[in-house]
Protein backbone atom coordinates (compact mmCIF):
# COMPACT_ATOMS: atom_id res chain seq x y z
CA UNK A 1 0.00 0.00 0.00
CA UNK A 2 3.03 2.51 0.88
CA UNK A 3 4.90 1.77 -2.41
CA UNK A 4 1.11 2.36 -4.36
CA UNK A 5 0.92 5.51 -2.39
CA UNK A 6 4.41 6.39 -3.06
CA UNK A 7 3.91 5.78 -7.07
CA UNK A 8 0.30 7.82 -6.89
CA UNK A 9 2.37 10.78 -5.38
CA UNK A 10 5.39 10.50 -7.74
CA UNK A 11 2.78 10.26 -10.71
CA UNK A 12 0.61 13.41 -10.02
CA UNK A 13 3.96 15.10 -8.84
CA UNK A 14 5.22 14.51 -12.57
CA UNK A 15 2.16 15.20 -13.95
CA UNK A 16 1.84 18.62 -12.11
CA UNK A 17 5.75 19.57 -13.01
CA UNK A 18 5.27 19.23 -16.88
CA UNK A 19 1.90 20.77 -16.97
CA UNK A 20 3.86 23.90 -15.54
CA UNK A 21 6.77 23.67 -17.88
CA UNK A 22 7.09 26.36 -20.66
CA UNK A 23 5.63 25.65 -24.42
CA UNK A 24 6.77 26.88 -27.59
CA UNK A 25 4.80 29.84 -28.18
CA UNK A 26 3.63 29.94 -32.13
CA UNK A 27 1.62 32.87 -32.28
CA UNK A 28 -0.52 35.57 -30.10
CA UNK A 29 -3.25 38.29 -29.94
CA UNK A 30 -2.06 40.74 -27.75
CA UNK A 31 -4.92 43.80 -26.68
CA UNK A 32 -2.91 45.21 -23.27
CA UNK A 33 0.76 44.06 -22.98
CA UNK A 34 1.06 44.42 -19.50
CA UNK A 35 -1.19 41.78 -18.77
CA UNK A 36 -0.29 39.43 -21.70
CA UNK A 37 3.60 40.24 -21.72
CA UNK A 38 3.22 38.21 -18.35
CA UNK A 39 3.14 34.77 -20.01
CA UNK A 40 5.55 35.14 -22.67
CA UNK A 41 9.55 35.65 -23.08
CA UNK A 42 11.08 35.35 -26.54
CA UNK A 43 9.13 32.38 -28.16
CA UNK A 44 8.26 30.88 -24.98
CA UNK A 45 4.84 30.55 -23.48
CA UNK A 46 4.80 30.71 -19.60
CA UNK A 47 1.69 28.74 -17.84
CA UNK A 48 2.30 30.08 -14.62
CA UNK A 49 4.42 33.20 -14.55
CA UNK A 50 6.14 33.70 -10.88
CA UNK A 51 3.86 35.89 -8.62
CA UNK A 52 1.29 36.17 -11.18
CA UNK A 53 -1.29 33.60 -9.66
CA UNK A 54 -2.57 32.98 -5.74
CA UNK A 55 -3.15 29.62 -5.41
CA UNK A 56 -5.19 29.66 -2.84
CA UNK A 57 -7.74 30.96 -5.63
CA UNK A 58 -7.43 27.65 -7.63
CA UNK A 59 -6.36 24.97 -5.07
CA UNK A 60 -9.14 25.70 -2.27
CA UNK A 61 -12.97 24.71 -2.86
CA UNK A 62 -13.99 28.29 -0.88
CA UNK A 63 -12.09 31.49 -1.96
CA UNK A 64 -12.83 35.41 -1.32
CA UNK A 65 -12.45 38.13 -4.04
CA UNK A 66 -14.35 40.32 -6.68
CA UNK A 67 -14.78 37.13 -9.15
CA UNK A 68 -16.68 39.69 -11.72
CA UNK A 69 -15.04 42.79 -11.54
CA UNK A 70 -18.32 44.48 -9.84
CA UNK A 71 -16.07 46.14 -7.47
CA UNK A 72 -17.63 44.08 -4.56
CA UNK A 73 -16.05 40.24 -3.59
CA UNK A 74 -17.66 37.84 -3.70
CA UNK A 75 -17.70 34.38 -1.73
CA UNK A 76 -16.80 31.18 -4.51
CA UNK A 77 -17.13 28.16 -4.34
CA UNK A 78 -15.14 26.39 -6.77
CA UNK A 79 -16.56 22.77 -8.38
CA UNK A 80 -13.71 20.57 -10.58
CA UNK A 81 -14.84 17.69 -12.54
CA UNK A 82 -12.60 14.93 -13.36
CA UNK A 83 -14.47 12.42 -15.06
CA UNK A 84 -15.07 11.02 -18.71
CA UNK A 85 -17.80 13.31 -19.64
CA UNK A 86 -16.54 16.37 -18.37
CA UNK A 87 -13.28 18.07 -17.14
CA UNK A 88 -13.42 21.26 -15.95
CA UNK A 89 -13.83 24.15 -13.11
CA UNK A 90 -16.86 26.37 -12.03
CA UNK A 91 -16.70 29.37 -9.43
CA UNK A 92 -20.03 29.56 -8.07
CA UNK A 93 -20.46 33.03 -6.41
CA UNK A 94 -22.62 34.07 -3.54
CA UNK A 95 -23.40 37.26 -1.49
CA UNK A 96 -22.49 36.07 1.90
CA UNK A 97 -20.48 33.19 3.24
CA UNK A 98 -22.97 31.63 4.77
CA UNK A 99 -25.19 30.59 1.43
CA UNK A 100 -21.67 28.94 -0.16
CA UNK A 101 -23.99 25.44 0.28
CA UNK A 102 -27.10 26.50 -1.18
CA UNK A 103 -28.12 26.56 -4.47
CA UNK A 104 -28.65 30.43 -4.78
CA UNK A 105 -26.09 31.13 -6.55
CA UNK A 106 -25.19 35.20 -7.78
CA UNK A 107 -23.70 33.41 -11.17
CA UNK A 108 -21.13 30.55 -12.22
CA UNK A 109 -17.87 31.54 -13.94
CA UNK A 110 -16.97 31.09 -16.67
CA UNK A 111 -20.81 29.40 -17.75
CA UNK A 112 -22.78 32.07 -16.82
CA UNK A 113 -20.93 34.48 -19.53
CA UNK A 114 -21.42 31.63 -22.24
CA UNK A 115 -23.41 31.32 -24.77
CA UNK A 116 -25.65 28.23 -25.69
CA UNK A 117 -24.41 26.73 -29.22
CA UNK A 118 -26.54 26.32 -32.73
CA UNK A 119 -28.75 29.26 -31.30
CA UNK A 120 -31.07 27.32 -29.25
CA UNK A 121 -34.47 29.12 -28.43
CA UNK A 122 -33.71 28.36 -24.79
CA UNK A 123 -30.40 29.12 -22.77
CA UNK A 124 -30.91 28.86 -19.36
CA UNK A 125 -27.86 28.62 -17.29
CA UNK A 126 -28.13 24.95 -16.88
CA UNK A 127 -28.18 24.34 -20.72
CA UNK A 128 -24.58 26.65 -20.30
CA UNK A 129 -23.76 24.29 -17.98
CA UNK A 130 -24.53 21.32 -19.89
CA UNK A 131 -23.56 22.50 -23.66
CA UNK A 132 -22.26 26.60 -23.67
CA UNK A 133 -19.36 27.61 -24.95
CA UNK A 134 -16.96 31.04 -24.64
CA UNK A 135 -16.76 32.53 -27.92
CA UNK A 136 -13.44 33.74 -28.13
CA UNK A 137 -13.77 33.78 -32.00
CA UNK A 138 -11.50 34.19 -35.33
CA UNK A 139 -7.53 34.54 -34.50
CA UNK A 140 -4.56 34.35 -36.68
CA UNK A 141 -4.06 30.83 -37.74
CA UNK A 142 -7.13 28.97 -37.11
CA UNK A 143 -9.85 28.88 -39.87
CA UNK A 144 -12.80 28.52 -37.41
CA UNK A 145 -13.57 30.39 -34.27
CA UNK A 146 -11.80 29.53 -31.18
CA UNK A 147 -14.74 28.50 -28.58
CA UNK A 148 -14.41 27.07 -25.42
CA UNK A 149 -16.76 24.10 -24.60
CA UNK A 150 -18.43 24.54 -20.91
CA UNK A 151 -17.51 20.85 -19.90
CA UNK A 152 -13.85 20.91 -21.04
CA UNK A 153 -13.06 24.64 -19.55
CA UNK A 154 -10.73 25.35 -16.84
CA UNK A 155 -9.93 28.86 -15.02
CA UNK A 156 -7.35 29.86 -13.48
CA UNK A 157 -7.82 33.42 -11.52
CA UNK A 158 -5.15 36.25 -11.13
CA UNK A 159 -5.43 39.89 -10.23
CA UNK A 160 -3.40 42.82 -11.47
CA UNK A 161 -4.44 46.67 -11.48
CA UNK A 162 -7.51 46.31 -9.41
CA UNK A 163 -9.00 43.98 -11.29
CA UNK A 164 -9.28 40.40 -11.53
CA UNK A 165 -8.86 38.37 -15.13
CA UNK A 166 -8.91 34.85 -16.06
CA UNK A 167 -6.21 32.28 -17.82
CA UNK A 168 -8.28 30.09 -20.02
CA UNK A 169 -7.19 26.44 -21.12
CA UNK A 170 -9.42 23.02 -22.38
CA UNK A 171 -8.39 19.55 -22.40
CA UNK A 172 -11.11 19.37 -25.80
CA UNK A 173 -10.93 21.08 -29.35
CA UNK A 174 -8.37 24.16 -29.50
CA UNK A 175 -6.30 22.74 -26.57
CA UNK A 176 -3.44 24.46 -28.03
CA UNK A 177 -5.07 27.87 -27.76
CA UNK A 178 -4.86 30.02 -24.36
CA UNK A 179 -7.11 32.71 -23.59
CA UNK A 180 -6.99 35.68 -21.19
CA UNK A 181 -9.98 37.43 -20.20
CA UNK A 182 -11.18 39.92 -18.19
CA UNK A 183 -15.10 39.51 -17.37
CA UNK A 184 -17.34 42.51 -17.35
CA UNK A 185 -20.59 42.60 -14.93
CA UNK A 186 -22.20 44.52 -17.49
CA UNK A 187 -24.66 41.95 -19.16
CA UNK A 188 -22.09 39.25 -18.33
CA UNK A 189 -19.98 40.14 -21.13
CA UNK A 190 -16.15 40.04 -21.21
CA UNK A 191 -13.08 41.56 -22.84
CA UNK A 192 -11.01 38.93 -24.92
CA UNK A 193 -7.19 40.41 -23.69
CA UNK A 194 -4.69 38.12 -25.02
CA UNK A 195 -5.02 35.32 -26.92
CA UNK A 196 -1.82 32.44 -27.20
CA UNK A 197 -1.61 29.54 -29.60
CA UNK A 198 1.19 27.50 -27.83
CA UNK A 199 3.34 24.61 -29.39
CA UNK A 200 5.39 21.43 -27.45
CA UNK A 201 6.70 21.91 -23.96
CA UNK A 202 9.95 22.81 -23.66
CA UNK A 203 12.51 21.96 -20.96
Amino acid sequence: MKYRAWLLAATLLLASSQSSADSQLIGKVVTNEDICSLFYRDERFVWFPKGVFKRSHFKSKRSTFDANNDGIDDYLKLKENFTSYQQNMMYYAYKDQNSRESSNQSYIFPQSWMQCPDEKSSCSLNDKISDGVLDIGVIPGREKPVRYRSRYTNVFPFMRGGFTYYKITTESVNKDVVSIIKPLPENEKYEIVCVFITGSKLQ
